[in-house]
């Protein structure tokens, strides 16, 4: 996101008012499509209708189910926090199923410092958990240098992510696997950051098919993208639509007509985020 150095962000640990209203706002309109789990499970169905979905909730406001909202994104200690691991993810994930609500799955890339960056055994324990649809990799884009840990080459990341989509797949094929997700940049105004993001995915690409599976056919516009959406929606005015932005973006990156809905089956909004500090909010934040 363009800003300047001093602003930082904060992840909302559960979905915020803001990005509830989006959710419906997007909803609305058929480019709202959020994608949805191809995988049968003994407790719910197969998704049939995307437009049933209308969003996914975060794992730190649980307790707090938002109406039809049946999706649920909870993350692998991987991410920096939380025990499930083995069979109490399993036995997590069967909860949640037996209650009617979906599991995405997020499985966070090792800090690109780690001796075991290119370790199975935590993937193929995810893989165990039985989640509806998984996330490999979190802002592997990433060059901040406050959380420089996350950033990943294009050909490590194409490694690792090949390595995770595999273990989830051998458990099960069907499932839907993210390649990773995008950092936050303003739709509409961040034009070459994004551009940036697209550079990123060609270079994972090649590496793919020449490094990680030389003669491959591996092709990013096939696979679906987490997309972290920013807060600019209704700020700084009633007119502000960053997640429309993006998805106009992305839409054309695709080459799908955004109001086809099938932008859903490659975009998947996978968190929110809020400006706290340097946004113009407080005239007294620096």
């Amino acid at each position: 996101m363009s800003a300047q150095p001093a602003q930082r962000r904060m992840v909302f640990s559960g979905i915020s008012t803001l990005f509830v209203l989006c959710m419906l706002l997007l909803l609305a309109t058929p480019q709202a499509a959020f994608a949805a789990s191809q995988a049968s499970t003994k407790a719910l169905p197969p998704v049939t209708n995307l437009g049933q979905i209308q969003g996914i909730q975060s794992q730190g406001n649980a307790t707090t189910p938002y109406p039809g909202m049946k999706w649920l994104r909870i993350g692998y200690p991987s991410c920096g926090w939380g025990n499930l691991t083995g069979q109490l993810l399993q036995n997590t994930i069967q909860n949640y199923h037996r209650q009617g609500v979906r599991i995405l799955l997020t499985v966070c890339q090792p800090p690109n410092t780690s001796p075991n960056l290119y370790d199975t055994a935590p993937l193929n324990d995810a893989a165990q958990g039985g989640a509806d649809a998984v996330q490999c990799g979190n802002e592997e884009m990433k060059q901040d240098p406050s959380v420089a840990f996350l950033y990943l080459t294009p050909t490590q990341f194409a490694r690792w992510y090949d390595l995770c989509q595999n273990a989830m797949h051998q458990v099960q094929p069907t499932i839907p696997v993210l390649v990773g997700s995008l950092d936050p940049h303003v739709g509409g105004i961040d034009y070459w950051p994004l551009v940036a993001q697209v550079d990123y995915l060609n270079q994972m690409q090649t590496a793919m098919n020449t490094i990680v599976h030389p003669g491959g056919t591996w092709d990013w516009h096939t696979q679906a993208l987490g997309l972290i959406d920013t807060w600019h929606n209704g700020y700084p005015t009633s007119a502000s639509n960053s997640l429309y932005g993006l998805f106009v973006f992305w839409a054309q990156q695709f080459n799908v007509s955004l109001s086809s809905g099938a932008l859903g089956q490659h975009i998947w909004v996978v968190e929110g985020t809020g400006c706290f500090v340097g946004c113009g909010l407080d005239p007294t934040n620096a």
